[in-house]
């Protein structure tokens, strides 16, 4: 039963990256660079938690094998908002890759090396400008509630 649940799961999620990835190519050029530092931070935040893979769940969930924040990130990230998508896509991210990371399952590593290709896709975007690092550096962080 675990096995079917677990097929299931990255199965969900590996459509989920589909529509995420879709939702990054319709960023504009310009927002890229923002994007990059929100994954980042997210992904750092992420790891600094006791349990990566709970991150961005609210903290009164019931305990179990998943968080919520990966629907919350989805949630976030098919808004009109493009603040909020952006940091929804962040949050997709940084939870799917905690989640995915290390896995043995085949169908959740084929999802891991996904998130990887999208990671590389950052790395290749500009460096952003001084004014935008400033800004994500004053306080404006990003909320996960």
């Amino acid at each position: 039963m675990n096995r079917l649940v677990a097929f299931n799961r990255a199965m969900r999620l590996r459509r989920q990256l589909t529509e995420i990835q879709k939702l990054i190519d319709g960023l504009p050029p310009r927002m890229q660079p923002q994007l990059a530092i929100l994954v980042r931070r997210e992904l750092d935040l992420a790891g600094k938690c006791e349990s990566p893979v709970l991150y961005g769940t609210p903290e009164d969930h019931p305990p179990g094998d998943f968080g919520t924040g990966s629907d919350v990130g989805l949630v976030r990230a098919r808004s009109e908002s493009m603040q909020a998508r952006m940091r929804g896509i962040a949050l997709w991210i940084a939870v799917v890759f905690h989640e995915s990371r290390g896995s043995k399952d085949p169908q959740m590593l084929t999802l891991h090396r996904g998130i990887i290709t999208v990671l590389r896709q950052f790395r290749e975007v500009e460096q952003p400008t001084d004014a935008t690092v400033a800004w994500m550096g004053n306080g404006n962080s990003v909320s996960v509630n």
